[in-house]
C-alpha cells in the first residue's frame, strides 16, 4: 500500500551585494533518525558542500527551516 504525504512549503529569498540568502521552511514532521536510512541521505551532505554556511532548525509548528548563505566570489 502506498502512502501520499503532502506538505507545503514557504521559499524565501534576500539578496545583498555579498550573499544571496535562501530560507526553506516546511509544515512537515520535523528531522529525526529513520529506520529505513543507514545514514544522512544525500541532501545535507550536499547543502554543507555548496553552501557557505548553513543551520537546520526546527520551527514551533513541528517542520523545520533549513537558512543557506550563498557569498559572491569578490
Amino acid at each position: 500500500m502506498a502512502t501520499t504525504v503532502i506538505s507545503t512549503f514557504t521559499l524565501g529569498l534576500d539578496l545583498d551585494n555579498d550573499s544571496l540568502m535562501v530560507d526553506v521552511l516546511d509544515e512537515g514532521i520535523g528531522l529525526g533518525p529513520r529506520d529505513d536510512s543507514p545514514g544522512l541521505g544525500f541532501g545535507l551532505p550536499i547543502i554543507a558542500n555548496v553552501t557557505d554556511a548553513y543551520a537546520l532548525v526546527p520551527t514551533d509548528d513541528g517542520g523545520t527551516r533549513v537558512s543557506m548563505r550563498f557569498d559572491f566570489a569578490g
